[in-house]
């Protein structure tokens, strides 16, 4: 996946499901996890999880702005293999809720914080 809407939508999708915390998003490559998100899913995460796109004074560039900027962030996450769920476990010795928590928390950080 290239796409910076898809990109942040898959990890607001696993942040929704509650599945970030134990599962690395691999968005590209053999090891590619993920499928493209239909659309209307695409469009109700970003209307969960930024309250400003529902508003009428708000413009598709802003939006658009605000998810490349997350796109860029969340892509360095899954590249840094110290914040992979695997590392975490075995070579940090975390066990499995603080590694979740961990990779929950940075994600949420960076959603509230693009």
């Amino acid at each position: 996946l290239t796409s910076p809407v898809q990109i942040a939508c898959q990890y607001l999708n696993a942040l929704q499901r509650n599945t970030i915390g134990a599962t690395d998003l691999a968005l590209a490559g053999p090891s590619r996890n993920v499928r493209p998100l239909p659309s209307p899913r695409c469009h109700e995460l970003i209307r969960a999880y930024f309250p400003l796109a529902a508003q009428p004074r708000c413009s598709f560039a802003l939006v658009h702005v605000f998810l490349n900027s997350l796109a860029q962030q969340l892509r360095k996450f899954s590249e840094c293999i110290y914040l992979r769920y695997a590392t975490m476990r075995n070579i940090i010795a975390l066990d499995h809720a603080a590694a979740a928590a961990i990779r929950v928390d940075m994600t949420t950080a960076l959603v509230k914080c693009t």
